[in-house]
């Protein structure tokens, strides 16, 4: 597209995603704004000289799925392919998860054999509550919490003890207030259209083909990531768009302020005045409505309504002589008197030959952040935080002794929070956009999907929706 500019506003894996389509695709001219010193938002890795890998934010990425496998494409489409490690379906990572409950860790029923047997966690065996999903009431013809929606149809107690903490694990948020048309549209949608959430079974998105990809399916891959950590992937996208001169990516450079009339219109903090075509904005939905309230004051109140939640990432490590379960971690109900949403077993999952020390990353807070940690310095805010998490990682892994190493990472308003009436939140922002006819696309973790995955597809499906009809 000669003679085209497109500004991004972000340069997370949405912003970065946008930028590389833009470029690699379409040979648009982008100019890229992130207002930290580096890219890669909450994409967060430390490695260290002796070989441990921390992981401050997204570790993993599913094995199966069309937004993963499509993720998977664009790994292989930059050369990543030797930088990836994976588990299989048999491997203890894939097989063995978690759930602590009334002070007791869970395992999780896996294969056809889990659902005939007898759990601690569940009063019936779960095939007699898949059995009798069907006949279940259909919910109402709006959107509900998915805490509501999943005990109507498959019990209270499943809502309780096996979805709610996986809404903590994925969303950090209270399944209470979290959306089901919008936290898990598939289950949704298959409801209204099967009268059954088994209908999410009979089929799905069309997923992507490439060598890698087969592989991957031949192979059962359960979940995948990168030997040095996903800021692989940031690396793997960055260096090409550094390379083109039709990309300039700019750090520590803020958005001041945007102009939408007539054209694209951006000024930056450091009082640069960039005119283009289009704004791609993939910052926080409140940092956006910052910056349309003056001329946009209904769109920026709607995305003002959109919460996100601080979580606290603890990296904890160990001797390497501890006992060490092997599993991918265990999950937290918000029943649990706890501030844990959830452990990641590291050690236990990829192979980065760090046989020196077991590792563990914690989360905790979430959608309870404020109501556990209060107000206080930062100081004594990763005290406190530090101390927590070796107590209640304590009580569910029984290991009392001192860690080589802890490292405390406050990952504030990194969530969003898809609560009920979020999905018809969203048609009124693309309806309002559309109207105004505004040279404005958003993207991001706020709007339609939080996983990287969802993120990517997002992306790369929102810039050829815009450059097709330019092209035509």
């Amino acid at each position: 597209m000669a003679g085209r500019h497109v500004v991004v506003l972000g340069g997370g894996i949405s912003g970065l995603a946008a930028a590389h389509r833009l470029n690699q695709v379409h040979g648009t001219k982008v100019t890229l704004l992130e207002r930290s010193a580096g890219v890669g938002g909450w994409i967060q890795t430390t490695r260290r000289d002796d070989g441990a890998v921390l992981e401050h934010g997204p570790r993993t990425i599913r094995g199966t799925g069309a937004a993963p496998l499509q993720l998977l494409t664009l790994a292989e489409a930059l050369g990543l392919e030797r930088d990836i490690v994976y588990v299989d379906s048999r491997h203890p990572a894939s097989r063995n998860r978690f759930i602590y409950h009334n002070n007791t860790v869970h395992p999780l029923p896996t294969g056809v054999a889990g659902l005939f047997a007898r759990h601690e966690l569940f009063t019936n065996r779960l095939i007699k509550t898949i059995l009798a999903e069907p006949w279940a009431a259909r919910g109402p013809a709006g959107d509900e919490s998915i805490h509501a929606f999943i005990s109507r149809r498959l019990g209270v107690e499943i809502a309780d003890r096996l979805v709610d903490p996986l809404c903590r694990g994925i969303f950090a948020g209270d399944v209470r207030a979290l959306s089901i048309r919008s936290c898990f549209p598939t289950l949704y949608h298959a409801e209204r259209r099967h009268r059954s959430m088994l209908g999410a079974l009979l089929g799905g998105a069309a997923t992507p083909t490439s060598p890698l990809v087969t592989r991957a399916k031949k192979e059962k891959w359960a979940m995948w990531g990168f030997r040095e950590g996903m800021a692989t992937l940031v690396r793997g996208l960055t260096e090409p768009l550094k390379l083109s001169g039709n990309v300039h990516i700019q750090t520590a450079t803020a958005c001041q302020s945007i102009d939408l009339s007539g054209g694209a219109e951006v000024t930056t903090s450091s009082g640069e005045v960039i005119r283009a075509d289009h704004v791609i904005s993939a910052i926080p939905a409140a940092a956006l409505a910052g910056l349309l309230s003056d001329h946009h004051e209904p769109l920026a109140s709607s995305l003002r309504r959109i919460p996100y939640v601080t979580v606290a990432v603890v990296n904890v490590e160990y001797d390497s002589s501890i006992p060490y379960p092997q599993g991918f971690g265990c999950l937290v109900p918000s029943s649990e008197p706890c501030a844990l949403l959830g452990v990641v077993y590291d050690s236990a999952c990829f192979d980065r030959g760090q046989a020196a020390h077991k590792q563990f990353t914690c989360m905790l807070g979430g959608a309870w952040f404020g109501e556990i940690f209060g107000e206080t310095s930062e100081e004594r805010l990763i005290e406190t935080v530090s101390s927590v998490t070796l107590r209640e990682l304590a009580a569910i892994t029984g290991i009392t002794q001192e860690p080589r190493n802890i490292t405390v990472k406050i990952q504030r308003d990194c969530i969003p929070q898809y609560v009920v009436g979020h999905d018809e939140l969203m048609d009124g922002v693309d309806r309002y956009v559309e109207e105004q006819q505004l040279p404005l696309t958003l993207i991001g973790a706020g709007y339609r999907g939080v996983s990287l995955g969802e993120c990517v597809v997002n992306a790369q499906s929102a810039v050829d929706a815009l450059m097709t009809p330019l092209q035509a």
